[in-house]
């Protein structure tokens, strides 16, 4: 499970968010047709990376992603071999530079709602404010930490 509840944001009217790695069958990788490399449901909100996506995002630092490396142990609804072996070499994928870039790059894309809400302030618009406001500074928090120290702090300080 990731997101709000995982960061303890969530709000009564928060749903559950699931990320997931799956490796696909060796064989399904040769050919002339490859495997899809996500899968994405809606009931319950959910996506699903093949190994090979999932390191490409991870190597390059995408919060989303990382965060399914630093998960408290409770939010783990299932975790096999691979996902043990994914965890214990968590901090490969880390570059300085990358975290830098994605952390703040991802901010920003958290302000940009924030900055042109325009004259709008109905109590939707104020919800929607509220939460980019609250994500753009967890993932300033956790950009630093990890730029700091190599580890991705997931609960949110306070809450």
């Amino acid at each position: 499970m990731v997101g709000s509840q995982v960061y303890g944001l969530a709000t009564p009217e928060s749903d559950c968010d699931y990320l997931a790695v799956a490796a696909v069958e060796t064989i399904d990788l040769v050919g002339l047709s490859r495997p899809p490399e996500s899968w994405v449901s809606k009931d319950p909100d959910s996506t699903v990376h093949e190994a090979g996506k999932f390191c490409r995002l991870a190597l390059s630092a995408n919060p989303t992603i990382l965060e399914l490396l630093w998960l408290p142990e409770d939010a783990y609804t299932f975790k096999n071999v691979l996902g043990a072996e994914l965890i214990a070499i968590r901090r490969t994928f880390l570059s300085r530079k990358r975290v830098r870039d994605a952390y703040l790059g991802y901010a920003i894309q958290q302000f940009k709602p924030i900055e042109n809400r325009g004259d709008s302030f109905s109590s939707d618009t104020k919800k929607r404010t509220a939460k980019h406001a609250r994500h753009l500074l967890r993932l300033l928090d956790q950009g630093l930490v990890l730029y700091q120290s190599g580890e991705l702090p997931i609960r949110v300080p306070g809450q």
